[in-house]
């Protein structure tokens, strides 16, 4: 908090007076200052004059690269978030303490013994659905937020029914681990001229990997991305199939900051989908790159799959698009 009496406003901010009201018979007195960004209030002490009362500026706008129309634009911006596991659950927590506050929380799953280390909800919620958990979790941070949660498996519905669902969706993100899935939001990216993000994890959190399509814009799609491209090798460790109660749970060291370094650049790249086209954006440079296929390393990516060396991050280079790819040929150029 920065702290300067009335005379003594910083560049940039215009005293307005204060007012009074009343709120369940106790008397408060409010402070209005007008900055850049526009009107902001904030509480101060009656017991003093107003010459040298203090007026309490929340400093959140010298925090931040964003400017209050990129705030309102967050707001009314609605993203469908498909899977919230390790990654989704992160990244939902993400975008609405960023300011987000329209979300359809979409996944069939519900939260088990072995889910919760890294997951963004306890052990408390175990056996419910991850939707649900996740939604009441996200409450707690932003009562005023729309959720929508749904717990199945929309993948298996009309392509006409999908496109409906996300038909005022600003943004989709695929934090799903199933190809299939992932070919499904690919498509509906495409037919619905909507930006989608995919984040996953590699293997033993050995690394992952951020992709990102923009509507009508040539670039390859990620599964020209990913032609020739191998998968990591698998190797389980630990296996939880025995598993009772929380005495039967061996923890995973290191997981839950790996999975948490993935979905903050998933966030940051879809945040910068959501303020796209808006002046003075500086995650803009984001969607500038070369590449729209991130691959980022961590402590245990040294000489993994095509990591050189720990904490090693690069964006992969364009493989496409191909002349064959059902998708890519539907961008329009």
């Amino acid at each position: 908090m920065i702290l300067f009496c009335e005379d003594q406003a910083p560049p940039g901010v215009k005293f307005l007076g204060w007012f009074h009201f009343q709120e369940t018979n106790f008397e408060k007195g409010l402070s209005v200052i007008e900055t850049k960004q526009g009107l902001l209030a904030q509480g101060a002490p009656l017991n003093q004059p107003a010459s040298v009362q203090l007026l309490l500026f929340a400093d959140v706008f010298l925090r931040t690269p964003f400017s209050g129309e990129h705030i309102q634009q967050l707001k009314k911006s609605c993203v469908a978030l498909f899977g919230v596991g390790s990654i989704g659950s992160a990244i939902a927590k993400s975008l609405v303490r960023a300011g987000v506050e329209n979300i359809l929380l979409i996944d069939p799953d519900r939260l088990s013994l072995t889910n919760v280390f890294r997951h963004e909800c306890s052990m408390l919620d175990v056996g419910r659905y991850k939707v649900t958990a996740l939604a009441q979790s996200l409450l707690q941070i932003n009562p005023q937020l729309s959720l929508k949660t749904m717990a199945e498996n929309i993948f298996q519905w009309p392509s006409a029914q999908l496109e409906n669902l996300l038909e005022n969706v600003s943004v989709v993100i695929d934090s799903t681990d199933r190809p299939s899935a992932r070919l499904t939001t690919a498509s509906l990216g495409y037919e619905l001229h909507k930006p989608v993000v995919h984040a996953g994890c590699f293997e033993e959190g050995r690394g992952g990997e951020v992709f990102w399509h923009i509507p009508d814009v040539k670039e390859p799609c990620y599964w020209c991305l990913r032609e020739g491209m191998a998968q990591p090798p698998k190797s389980r460790t630990i296996d939880y199939s025995t598993a009772q109660g929380p005495d039967d749970f061996k923890g995973e060291p290191g997981l839950d900051a790996v999975t948490k370094s993935i979905a903050m650049a998933a966030v940051q790249i879809s945040l910068a989908l959501l303020l796209r086209g808006m002046p003075d954006c500086q995650l803009s440079l984001v969607l500038t790159t070369q590449s729209n296929y991130l691959l980022l390393g961590n402590a245990f990516s040294n000489n993994f799959y095509r990591f050189k060396g720990p904490f090693h991050t690069f964006f992969q280079p364009f493989n496409g698009p191909r002349k064959s790819c059902s998708l890519c040929q539907k961008t329009t150029h």
